[in-house]
């Protein structure tokens, strides 16, 4: 979608251009590429009205769903539209000479993209009693990590970080890193891997180099959350996060308990609606 639009852009096929990135709004409404094509096309236009408008919308409904806020890239691409920094040519086409509007040095820094996603961690404990019975864990759970529509995004040590809905929004990644979650906790006890789980869903930020766009790594308050969680875990248990609770309660049976602090209850996964046992 990206390609289509700066062709549709380079053709100065403005209309065009503005409803393919409503259409890609409206498919993904929490994806910051829309709203920031979105915002760009109108400044392109002289529309600085519009442009704003668009990311005060966007913002608000982030705050209402997932309590965060837009990252530092949008922000500054509103801050710029709105002290007339985002300049166009002659031509009504964007000013490629114009001041870049973002964070840091030029292009030494990793550009990054913030979406909705569910982050599943696993915090391994104590190793498998052979060497096979560990590769035979790690497999599994590749397999069956590609098999919910996850992704493995980091492995080091004694945790693995597995992402869903990376690459686009997906309403139900949550219950896919359930269930996921579920299934390798199988592949652990046949394997003699005991881990400890957490889920969280909510914002992260994908970055990823010049040289190597859409590979590099996640981050955020979701994946700082997976990893609390699956800290506090008991063997084998799986923790969610609230907004992965309350996402997942009409498919997941949940059971909770008490931190001992005074800090709310940790819910954790019994078993899906849908598994007669």
């Amino acid at each position: 979608m990206d390609a289509h639009l700066r062709c549709l852009r380079l053709a100065n096929d403005y209309e065009r251009a503005v409803e393919a990135a409503l259409n890609w709004a409206r498919f993904d409404p929490l994806d910051e590429k829309p709203q920031r094509a979105l915002m760009e096309l109108f400044a392109d236009r002289g529309e600085r009205g519009a442009a704003m408008r668009q990311y005060e919308t966007f913002r608000a409904q982030l705050e209402q769903e997932l309590d965060a806020e837009p990252s530092h890239r949008l922000s500054d691409l509103y801050d710029g539209i709105r002290t007339g920094r985002w300049a166009t040519n002659d031509s009504g086409g964007p000013n490629r000479e114009a001041p870049k509007i973002a964070r840091g040095v030029g292009s030494l820094v990793s550009a990054a993209d913030r979406h909705p996603a569910t982050v599943l961690v696993l915090r391994l404990i104590g190793t498998p009693r052979a060497e096979d019975a560990a590769t035979g864990f790690m497999s599994a759970l590749y397999g069956i990590a590609l098999r919910y529509g996850g992704r493995i995004e980091h492995q080091s040590g004694m945790s693995v970080l597995v992402v869903f809905g990376r690459s686009a929004t997906r309403e139900n990644a949550p219950e896919l890193a359930v269930r996921a979650a579920l299934e390798a906790k199988t592949a652990g006890r046949r394997n003699r891997q005991s881990f400890a789980a957490g889920i969280s869903s909510g914002l992260i930020d994908v970055s990823s180099g010049p040289e190597q766009p859409g590979s590099g790594s996640v981050a955020g308050r979701a994946v700082h959350e997976a990893y609390r969680l699956a800290a506090q875990a008991a063997p084998y248990e799986i923790v969610v996060s609230e907004a992965t609770f309350r996402a997942t309660r009409a498919s997941v049976r949940y059971a909770a308990r008490r931190s001992g602090r005074g800090d709310p209850p940790f819910r954790h996964v019994r078993s899906l609606h849908d598994d007669p046992r």
